[in-house]
């Protein structure tokens, strides 16, 4: 019986057992069926607490069986939707993404443990556009409130394993210029999630990289393979590479360091090193066009090598801040000998370590040598300091065949010939400011030379002759001597000669003949200053001459012997530092004459403004070889339209909401960033003819002056024109003082001006006189006024200081609520919407405050008076007397206060409240003012340039240089006159 009972028992745990087995598997077939739908939700509701961006999928499978006993979940055509402005295109997009979770944890507790995220043939695309903005902040930010400590926990993600099969990767930073695409990414790593932060450890290989910076490109279809341990934090959107060791093609690398993104720009600190690697490895790096040479190229040699950048880009202010690189490298036994050449290159040693540093920079090259048959170059070199002041020590001495060079490199793309002689010796001080310089003696001689690049016609019979020696350190021991340098090019040839002794008194003789097509030449070698290189130049001129000292430390004169020739210049592109666009010489044909160069029909371009000029220029071999030369001009300048916004630096900004709005369709503007520079180095004098110039809203038409540019200024004397429906003149000057600031002083008189136009085009006017927005009529004007403008171009109004007249000739108001108001405060309709006739309103500017003096007008029948204050930026301090009927011997005082939006009408008299504002321009001393001031008054239209240098020379002495030496001295200061002065 007792054994019975046992086997029943046994049969029944058996039952019971295989019952478990049979439902648990069921549980495990049938399970994700039935729970599929909420399954689905609950990992939508997970993926919502960390995801910004929405994730689609168009269907999804669940199962047991692949990886037991967690959960497979598998989603068919998955994405993941970027940030705005990119909510319509995706981040992520796969063919299949499978997640294997933790059924229990998933169902009952806020932990997600994911054990194997799967991506198949995926496509991950990370960008930015050129206003700065990511698709890739899909991350919700991690906040911290210590009022909510009763809320749920956060969901906390542990990853196990993250796998990656045939995936596109590619980053596009428009803002930047950076483009990364990589094909066939396969990625096998791990990591986790938490707080904002996905640290991985992983290793992947890529099939193929392209990297571009800049639109320079620095990789073509490499091969990447690499172990990595980094960090990722949505919150900063910040990288951290702490040990990374990468493959590149041949080329081994450990890389480490920190990337941080935000608005405003990124921050980097990054190390890389390579350490025993050989010189083919390195050469595998070449981009596509070199594989056919690399694979035929013998290259030995071994390199050290440890690069380091750090530094914070500021992309609002386009600048680079708190930047250091240094480069340490030693390349050892190098060879290199391109497949049946003769002989190789060896024995090339180069040990070099450079550093820049904020603006600082260090060079040592202790090393740098390499030999070809019988022809060697060896040298060293040590260089610390700014770029215009730096210790300077170095040694160079080569003798080489290049067309035996050539034929032991064959490199692509290139091909070069000739026997090259270099001996240079250089020890000491660099200085610009102080014009110091290193002790140097300088040789440097190519014969039968050539060169050819992907242009079909080569430069040929290259020689270059050239000699520097300074013997003392100064200027005066400085001497420049070009012996030869000729070249034939497309069957032009071209010669240049040049002698230059004493760089402080410049002794001077130069020759040149040659014609040159600047398009061509520049496709074979660079041309500095000249940009989109399609012109065409044709010179055939002598200089000879020499400088003399100048009195009273006034600069030097330029004494001509033999100034002649022609110089012949067609559709040329200049960049000027001081223009925002590029100028084009359209056609210029100039005469050398002693010291002049003149010009006849000469035809410049700039943005589409055309300009014709008459006349010459001087000094102008001394504004090319001496530091401190100034170009001297005198000639009619004739144009049918300038607009002068077009000189003015601007850049793109957009006008919508950038978080709503996709890249592709944002309407964009221009925003002035800077004030219009004026060159300093040049003096013109310009009598302009101009039929519209064009300045924001503002036409004015037949300008007709005199223009002078004079120490980086602007100078008006009586420039006569046409503006808003009337006749002015006007004299003044404007100069800019850096980028973001200008002075200006303007006297302007104004006859029969339309006052609604000189409300809607002048911006000035338009602040001063905000009741001209209700008037209509015909108004003249003698104005003078000073001040400041800021970096849009725009008045600081605290700085305006001035005076004059403005005289009503006709003028009908409407709807303006100043007489409105007292209209209805009086009970009297008639000084409602006042018709004016010959008006005449004398005030002045300072510190913020419009002054009235008192003025009388009539509005039938009442005789009325007014006087007061308004501030600039809209207060108002006025009294009025209305007088009465029949004569206005009885009247009624009535104070107005308050701004034009909130006026306070009462009867009584006022009393000064309004705030002055002082503005202290220490930028540009009264002193300065008075010499443009002087200088201005002082041009007369019969001056010719040469006068009005002579002028000016004599100016500073009698007066301003006379003052600087007074200094602080007790006694009485010499002030100079501001008008009156006409003739040196």
């Amino acid at each position: 019986m007792a054994g019975k009972s046992g086997r029943k028992k046994w049969v029944l745990a058996g039952k019971i057992f295989g019952g478990v087995l049979v439902f648990s598997a069921l549980f495990l077939i049938f399970s994700p069926i039935l729970f599929h739908n909420y399954i689905a939700e609950k990992v939508t509701d997970v993926t919502s607490d960390y995801l910004s961006t929405e994730l689609r999928f168009k269907d999804t499978r669940a199962t047991f069986f692949r990886h037991f006993p967690s959960l497979t979940l598998s989603m068919e055509d998955a994405e993941i939707m970027g940030s705005q402005p990119f909510s319509g295109e995706p981040v992520l997009k796969t063919e299949t993404l499978v997640f294997s979770i933790s059924l229990w944890r998933l169902l009952f507790t806020r932990e997600v443990k994911i054990e194997e995220i799967d991506l198949e043939n995926a496509m991950v695309s990370f960008k930015s556009d050129r206003f700065g903005r990511p698709n890739y902040l899909i991350f919700k930010a991690t906040t911290e409130d210590s009022d909510t400590l009763d809320a749920p926990a956060e969901t906390i993600v542990t990853l196990d394993r993250i796998r990656i099969q045939e995936a596109d990767l590619s980053y596009i930073d428009r803002l930047r210029g950076i483009d990364i695409s990589t094909r066939g990414f396969n990625y096998d790593g791990a990591g986790s999630f938490e707080n904002g932060n996905l640290e991985l450890g992983s290793r992947f290989e890529i099939d193929s990289v392209d990297v571009t910076f800049q639109d320079v490109e620095y990789l073509k279809n490499k091969h990447l393979t690499a172990n990595i341990s980094s960090l990722y934090n949505d919150n900063t959107v910040s990288l951290l590479f702490e040990k990374n060791d990468l493959k590149i093609n041949e080329l081994e690398l450990s890389l480490t360091g920190k990337l941080d993104f935000d608005p405003d720009g990124y921050s980097y600190e990054v190390d890389v090193t390579t350490g025993g690697s050989h010189l083919k490895d390195i050469i595998s790096l070449l981009p596509e066009q070199y594989l056919s040479w690399r694979d035929k190229a013998e290259v030995d040699g071994m390199v050290d090598a440890n690069l380091h950048i750090s530094g914070l880009n500021n992309s609002r202010r386009n600048t680079l801040e708190k930047s250091r690189i240094r480069l340490d490298l030693d390349f050892r036994d190098g060879k290199l000998k391109y497949q049946d050449a003769p002989v190789p290159v060896e024995e090339i040693f180069i040990d070099f370590k450079g550093s820049l540093d904020n603006g600082i920079f260090e060079v040592a090259a202790d090393t740098l040598s390499f030999i070809i048959a019988e022809d060697f170059s060896r040298g060293h070199m040590y260089a610390k300091g700014r770029k215009d002041s730096f210790d300077l020590k170095t040694r160079l001495h080569a003798q080489l065949n290049l067309h035996l060079l050539q034929e032991t490199l064959q490199l692509p793309d290139i091909n070069f010939g000739g026997h090259l002689a270099a001996d240079i010796t250089a020890e000491g001080i660099y200085d610009k400011a102080n014009s110091h310089f290193p002790i140097t003696d300088a040789e440097f001689i190519v014969r039968d030379g050539s060169l050819q690049t992907r242009f079909p016609d080569p430069i040929e019979d290259i020689t270059v002759d050239f000699l520097l020696k300074n013997t003392n350190g100064g200027l005066d021991g400085t001497s420049i001597v070009l012996k030869e340098l000729s070249f034939d090019f497309e069957d032009n040839p071209f010669e240049l000669s040049a002698a230059l002794r004493n760089l402080e008194l410049l002794d001077y003789d130069i020759q040149a003949r040659g014609s040159l097509d600047l398009n061509s030449f520049s496709q074979v070698a660079p041309l500095p200053y000249i940009s989109n290189a399609n012109g065409f130049v044709r010179l055939d001129a002598r200089f000879k001459g020499h400088m003399v000292r100048g009195a009273q430390g006034a600069p030097p004169d330029v004494k001509v012997e033999a100034n002649s020739g022609k110089l012949f210049l067609e559709n040329v592109v200049l960049n000027v530092e001081e223009l925002p666009k590029p100028l084009e010489i359209v056609s210029g044909d100039f005469t050398f004459q002693l010291n002049r160069l003149e010009f006849s029909e000469f035809q410049v371009k700039y943005a589409g403004n055309y300009s014709l000029l008459n006349g010459y220029f001087t000094n102008y071999l001394a504004y090319f070889l001496a530091p401190d030369g100034v170009l001297q001009g005198d000639f009619d300048f004739r144009s049918e339209f300038i607009d002068l916004d077009e000189l003015i630096p601007k850049e793109e900004v957009p006008t919508q909401n950038l978080v709503e709005t996709h890249m592709d369709s944002v309407e964009t503007r221009e925003e002035i960033t800077g004030v219009l520079q004026v060159p300093s180095n040049i003096n013109f004098k310009l009598n302009a003819d101009i039929d519209t110039l064009r300045h924001f809203k503002l036409d004015i038409t037949k300008l007709r002056g005199q223009i002078t540019i004079s120490e980086g200024g602007f100078l008006f004397n009586d420039t006569r024109m046409d503006m808003v429906g009337g006749k002015a003149t006007m004299k003044g000057f404007y100069k800019p003082e850096g980028n973001d600031k200008a002075l200006f002083n303007y006297n302007l008189q104004g006859q029969n001006l339309n006052v609604t136009r000189a409300y809607e085009e002048i911006e000035l006017f338009k602040d001063l006189v905000p009741a001209a927005a209700n008037a209509d009529g015909v108004i003249s004007l003698d104005y003078e006024i000073r001040g400041s403008l800021d970096q849009q171009m725009s008045p600081v109004m605290p700085s305006l200081e001035g005076g004059g007249t403005l005289s009503v000739h006709d003028v009908q108001f409407k709807n303006y609520k100043l007489f409105g108001s007292v209209s209805k405060e009086t009970r009297l309709g008639a000084l409602n919407d006042p018709k004016m006739k010959e008006i005449t309103v004398h005030s002045t500017i300072d510190d913020n405050i419009l002054e009235l003096e008192r003025f009388k007008f009539k509005v039938h029948p009442f005789r009325l008076r007014m006087e007061g204050e308004t501030t600039l930026d809209g207060d108002m301090d006025l009294q009025m007397r209305l007088g009465l009927p029949p004569f206005g011997l009885i009247g009624i005082p009535i104070k107005i206060t308050g701004t034009s939006d909130s006026l306070k009408i009462k009867m009584g008299r006022r009393e000064k409240d309004l705030m002055a504002l002082e503005y202290d321009d220490d930028e540009f001393s009264e002193e300065e003012r008075r010499r443009f001031v002087m200088l201005r008054d002082s041009i007369t239209e019969d001056m010719d340039i040469q006068d009005i240098s002579a002028f000016e020379k004599r100016m500073d002495s009698l007066y301003f240089r006379q003052e600087e030496k007074v200094g602080d001295s007790p006694g009485p200061r010499k002030v100079a006159p501001e008008s009156g002065v006409n003739r040196p």
